[in-house]
C-alpha cells in the first residue's frame, strides 16, 4: 500500500474515532483518562502537565463535538487526507532501533 493509501486509511480512521466520540461523549472521556493515567505512569508523571492540558483538551472537543484544535474538519476537506504536524522525535535512548 502506498503513502496515499496509508493517509487515505488513517482519514478514514481518524473520522470513525471522531463518529464514534460524539455519539458516546462519556465513554470517550473515560477512555481519554484511562490513556492519561498510562502515559503519567509510563513517564513517571514527568509531562504530567502536558499530558493533563492534551487530556482537556480532547475532552473539551468531545464535549462540543468538534474535532481538537489544529486538526482538519473532515466536512470542509472532503476527499482530502487531513494535515497532521510533524511527530515529536522519541526521547533519547528510545529510537527507533530497527535491527
Amino acid at each position: 500500500m502506498g503513502k496515499l493509501g496509508k493517509i487515505t486509511v488513517l482519514a478514514s480512521a481518524a473520522e470513525a474515532a471522531r463518529q464514534w466520540a460524539k455519539n458516546n461523549p462519556d465513554k470517550a472521556k473515560g477512555y481519554i483518562d484511562k490513556a492519561s493515567r498510562v502515559v503519567n505512569d509510563r513517564t513517571k508523571g514527568k509531562y504530567a502537565k502536558q499530558v493533563d492540558g492534551a487530556s482537556a483538551k480532547a475532552k473539551d472537543a468531545v464535549t462540543k463535538g468538534a474535532a481538537p484544535a489544529g486538526t482538519a474538519n473532515t466536512a470542509d476537506t472532503a476527499g482530502t487526507p487531513a494535515q497532521t504536524s510533524t511527530p515529536a522525535p522519541p526521547p533519547p535512548g528510545q529510537g527507533n532501533a530497527a535491527g
